[in-house]
């Protein structure tokens, strides 16, 4: 079954000890502005800054896989590239869009890849699994620990079953009360009129809702994914998004 996930972290990036080749491995947008980073040591988590300043601190993320081995990803490859190329979309505003990118795709002993890219506005990654049967994903973590205390807006819901929601404005996701659960997008807005959108695509094939995950302070209360077979060798995964608007 062909699974399409992808994850674009378009964010703001701050800079911090990075290794070529070694546990650490960062990307950098081509402006210099955003940088995400990878720590692989075992489990596997990223961060992401912009000019120095961080707005998602270090966070967990992984696929577990029913008969495979979980959080146990050590580097066999890096690969990288970078790409400047103009889209044509069918649909939407503009006639040509941008695609102006650096890229890391990790290859690990696991049977599995994860894709990152740096972009100008933000960053992203999107896993790939390698195997020659189909795997069944029991869970795909994804958390976003959000640096410092920014006001938040987000789609509030009871059953996940509704998209026409009602979008609740926080001061700051501290005000957030336990319980509470959302959808994305997700907007943050930090200090100096920073602002981070977090979100998915090509999320289709795997679940009917998207959710937003154990994310720093925001909805604890997130329904449970269901066990469904996914892929086979090659299958891609969503992309999930962090999109800096300003």
């Amino acid at each position: 079954m062909k699974t399409n996930c992808l994850i674009y972290l378009l964010a703001v990036v701050s800079l911090f000890a990075c290794k070529k080749g070694g546990e650490v491995i960062c990307i950098t947008s081509p402006d210099q502005t955003i940088q995400i980073g990878v720590e692989v040591h075992g489990p596997l988590s990223y961060r992401v800054t912009r000019n120095g300043v961080e707005l998602v601190a270090l966070s967990s993320i992984g696929l577990e896989l029913q008969e495979k081995e979980s959080d146990n990803y050590f580097i066999e490859t890096v690969t990288r590239r970078s790409v400047n190329q103009t889209l044509t979309p069918l649909y939407g505003k503009f006639k040509h869009l941008p695609d102006h990118y650096n890229e890391a795709i990790l290859t690990f002993t696991n049977g599995q890849q994860l894709v990152i890219r740096a972009y100008d506005e933000g960053v992203a990654y999107r896993f790939i699994t390698r195997y020659n049967e189909e795997v069944i994903v029991e869970n795909e973590k994804v958390t976003v620990n959000v640096a410092g205390d920014p006001a938040v807006i987000f789609a509030e819901t009871d059953n996940y079953t509704a998209w026409e929601l009602m979008y609740m404005d926080y001061e700051t996701t501290s005000a957030i009360t336990a319980g509470k659960k959302a959808i994305t997008p997700v907007l943050f807005s930090f200090p100096e009129n920073v602002k981070m959108v977090v979100t998915e695509s090509d999320s289709e094939a795997i679940r009917v809702c998207i959710y937003v995950r154990r994310m720093t302070r925001l909805p604890e209360n997130l329904p449970p994914i269901p066990i469904v077979p996914l892929s086979v060798a090659g299958d891609l995964y969503r992309w999930y998004v962090l999109l800096k608007t300003i």
